[in-house]
């Protein structure tokens, strides 16, 4: 496991799956402290994400919930960083 990022209500982390033998990115959300309207933001996302199928946008593997966290399964797009991807400003 390496740690991709920590921010303040969780991290992201680079985990393998021993199965399939495939690098996917595990994001934690500390759900703890978090209003209701807050947790209810989290399970909104996970299920957009699920819904999603597009060529730009992180693909959702599964989720799922540990006591005070929520962790997100996602595709690592390995090889591909942000500052590779050309920005145009249409304005």
């Amino acid at each position: 496991m390496k740690n991709l990022i920590s921010i303040l209500i969780g991290a992201a982390w680079l985990v393998l799956h021993k199965i399939e033998n495939k690098k996917y990115v595990a994001k934690k959300v500390i759900l703890e402290g978090l209003s209701e309207k807050e947790q209810e933001g989290c399970m909104l996302e996970v299920n957009l994400l699920k819904n999603l199928t597009h060529p730009n946008i992180v693909a959702y593997k599964e989720s799922f919930l540990l006591p005070g966290m929520m962790i997100i399964i996602m595709e690592f797009c390995e090889g591909k960083h942000i500052q590779a991807i050309e920005y145009v400003d249409s304005w």
